[in-house]
């Protein structure tokens, strides 16, 4: 018997593997109507909505008083982020860029996945606790906020992203039948 999805860790976000097709089902989705695909990824958003909310409550509020300052790194705790504006932290705009995405790109173990958006969140949830001299600073105060928060969930997506897919069956069926 099939498992349902996986919701694994795959920096920087949280990932569904396709373990059942989510991929076929985004694709058939959006050859018959591209609505019913973003049906289909607005259910598996709110399946997650409980791990995003939880990661968002957990970010704080400031992380090093270096990170107030703007500045561009060249490498921070073992990511790279040239040319991209890092800094300064702002608690906000790293709790709302958490985003559930999807890629049914044929080499990508991950079909939908949570990440952060932000550079500085990305920072944040990259950073090693072995490299650099930024990522051992925030591991030795702060661990991972969005990774956890999805173990936490993982009862209440799995569910959801199953009674997702059951919709988008239902619906396929519906039209073809």
């Amino acid at each position: 018997m099939r498992q349902f999805v996986d919701m694994g860790f795959d920096a920087p976000g949280a990932t569904a593997r396709d373990s059942f097709g989510i991929a076929a089902t985004i694709k058939s989705l959006g050859k018959l109507d591209p609505e019913y695909r973003k049906e289909f990824l607005a259910e598996v958003t709110r399946a997650a909505q409980g791990a995003i909310n939880d990661a968002r409550s957990r970010y704080p509020d400031t992380v090093l008083s270096g990170m107030a300052r703007k500045w561009t790194p060249t490498t921070v705790g073992g990511y790279s982020s040239a040319g991209g504006k890092a800094f300064p932290w702002d608690v906000n705009k790293v709790r709302n860029g958490i985003k559930v995405k999807a890629d049914t790109r044929r080499n990508k173990s991950s079909v939908v996945y949570i990440t952060q958006s932000t550079n500085a969140g990305r920072q944040f949830e990259l950073a090693k606790s072995d490299h650099g001299t930024l990522g051992p600073k925030i591991r030795a105060r702060y661990g991972r906020v969005i990774w956890p928060a999805v173990d936490r969930h993982m009862v209440e997506i799995n569910a959801g992203v199953a009674t997702a897919v059951a919709n988008a069956i239902s619906k396929v069926n519906r039209e073809l039948g």
